[in-house]
């Protein structure tokens, strides 16, 4: 089974109950080859997965995914402290045995026994090290923003998406 480590950037803006906010996330999935599709694990946040024929859609299903759960917790939400703290503990969750092979596969990068340019596709290799880390930034409170208010807005849609940065092979 081939597996790639990557970071990744995602920006959102999330309406909610009062609140309309910007949520700047910097995590770590890990991209998997199992027989004849794709799937890509949360690492950091971790409880996530989703799958797809070739790479492009996997990270187009699970960047879906991440923005719907980031929905729901808005929906979920009274306001914008709970928003706040919710979405942090969502976050912050690690799932522990990808983890480790993340921290595996990435090893073998460094090491030279796998090309992540070659073998998945052509990503900027980042060779440093970054933290997983969320933003979430009060851009208005009104108290006429309403979770629906969402449905107003489209995810942009370009070679991945045009919000998401998966540009950071580990």
């Amino acid at each position: 089974m081939e597996r790639y480590p990557l970071f990744f950037k995602f920006k959102d803006v999330v309406y909610g109950k009062g609140f309309l906010a910007q949520v700047v996330a910097i995590g770590r999935t890990l991209l998997v080859r199992e027989e004849d599709e794709w799937w890509l694990y949360g690492v950091q946040p971790g409880g996530m997965a989703e799958r797809g024929k070739d790479q492009s859609l996997t990270l187009r299903h699970f960047r879906a995914t991440y923005r719907n759960v980031l929905l729901d917790i808005a929906s979920d939400s009274e306001d914008f402290e709970n928003f706040c703290k919710t979405a942090d503990s969502f976050f912050k969750e690690i799932d522990e045995e990808d983890e480790r092979e993340w921290n595996e596969a990435r090893q073998k990068i460094k090491s030279g026994k796998m090309d992540v340019t070659e073998k998945a596709w052509p990503l900027a290799r980042e060779k440093g090290n970054i933290e997983s880390t969320i933003e979430i930034t009060l851009l208005e409170a009104d108290a006429r923003f309403a979770i629906g208010d969402n449905d107003k807005q489209k995810l942009r849609e370009g070679p991945i998406l045009a919000d998401t940065d998966f540009a950071r092979a580990a």
